[in-house]
């Protein structure tokens, strides 16, 4: 079955140095070397771009039975518009072309050159060449565009894929668990060398918020309701963080050191007892557990916040644009994603729905996920045009 989206992209130029106007007003100043940047999030943008309402090209239609697509791990567009998935339950990478046919798979289950333990990601590296992650091993590993193994070297850390350097590094963020009761956990971030495998630490910044203790015999983890968490994100030779605290992100430079604060002038939602109470039967109606009132006392008794995560996640296109999402609660079938060109400017708003997970967005495309009501993974690409 096709899942089918109507999405619409709106764009508003924002004006430069301090003004108002459409695009909300857009102020920067230098602080002891930092540039800040400060913006008003655009109420009313004027020129609308169009989403396809559904997949321009859907991978994986005519696969055979051993290139199902199930656990995908990520996908990447290479320049001769082939698309290449790492497909985690088969432990390949598929090659497609740019009308969707499956031109070859690549890989298996093994701890052997080109096998794989399992898929943690998968990035593009280089003009066409593709790097992937093997977790068990914690093997990194280079395919060449017609996806012959290269050469693969052993990594110094692991942790989730959030974009790639300018120089072909990889970004990484590794969580530190640790404590009891209500704790936001630690991420080291890596920068991750291709040619030999080894890590350089780029700093500790805010993780997860988490409730962790015990029930009886049992140690239990859970994600906090309306949780803040860490979010990273590259754009070409620096990398973002924002902890959801705030309408702040803050831009370093890839050894480290902190160049731009980037703030929105904006005030965090207020969690309200409603809210609470659409979560807590939300949490129980899915829960699948065998003590259902213990699940019901203990929703009952774990801390609420006063206010949401102030935003979501964040991506930067192709172009360089930064696109950031309004935090999407639990129950939000849509949800709003900002879009601000490289210097800051806000240009736009595009409603997503949550169920899509984008890999990467292009001038005229989005490449990502999603799962239709009977789970089921689908990939493909969304035609993005500009009136």
């Amino acid at each position: 079955m096709r899942l089918r989206l109507a999405w619409l992209l709106w764009i508003g130029m924002a004006g430069c140095g301090e003004s108002g106007g459409v695009g909300g007003t857009y102020v920067t100043r230098d602080s002891a070397g930092i540039r800040i940047v400060e913006v008003d999030v655009p109420a009313a943008p004027a020129q609308r771009w169009v989403v396809s309402p559904s997949p321009v090209v859907e991978f994986g239609l005519k696969a055979p039975a051993n290139a199902v697509l199930y656990f995908v791990r990520g996908a990447v567009r290479l320049s001769n518009e082939e698309v290449v998935i790492a497909n985690g339950g088969a432990h390949q990478l598929h090659w497609y072309d740019a009308s969707g046919e499956l031109l070859r798979t690549v890989g298996r289950e093994g701890a052997g050159p080109g096998e794989f333990g399992q898929l943690n990601w998968i990035a593009r590296h280089g003009a066409d060449s593709v790097l992937v992650l093997g977790g068990r091993a914690r093997r990194l590993s280079v395919f060449d565009p017609g996806g012959t193994f290269v050469r693969s070297v052993p990594v110094a850390a692991r942790g989730d894929y959030w974009g790639t350097f300018a120089d072909g590094s990889p970004l990484l963020g590794q969580d530190r668990y640790g404590g009891e009761g209500f704790v936001r956990q630690d991420v080291v971030l890596w920068k991750l060398s291709v040619a030999d495998g080894s890590a350089d630490s780029l700093g500790t910044y805010g993780g997860d918020e988490q409730i962790i203790g015990r029930d009886g015999n049992m140690f239990f983890i859970l994600s906090a309701p309306f949780g803040r968490q860490g979010v990273f994100a590259v754009s070409g030779a620096r990398y973002l963080v924002a902890d959801q605290e705030q309408y702040e992100i803050s831009e370093y430079t890839s050894d480290g050191g902190l160049a731009r604060l980037f703030r929105i002038r904006q005030t965090p939602a207020t969690v309200t007892s409603v809210d609470i109470d659409r979560f807590r039967e939300g949490s129980i109606a899915a829960y699948e557990g065998s003590d259902l009132e213990a699940w019901q006392r203990r929703l009952d008794e774990q801390p609420y916040p006063d206010v949401f995560p102030t935003h979501g996640a964040m991506m930067v296109d192709k172009l360089g644009q930064l696109w950031l999402q309004a935090f999407p609660k639990p129950w939000d079938e849509l949800v709003e994603w900002w879009v601000f060109d490289p210097e800051g400017r806000p240009i736009g708003t595009v409603t997503l729905p949550t169920a899509f997970e984008a890999y990467e967005i292009g001038e005229d495309y989005l490449l990502g996920k999603w799962a239709d009501s009977l789970d089921v993974e689908h990939v493909g690409m969304y035609g993005l045009s500009k009136p």
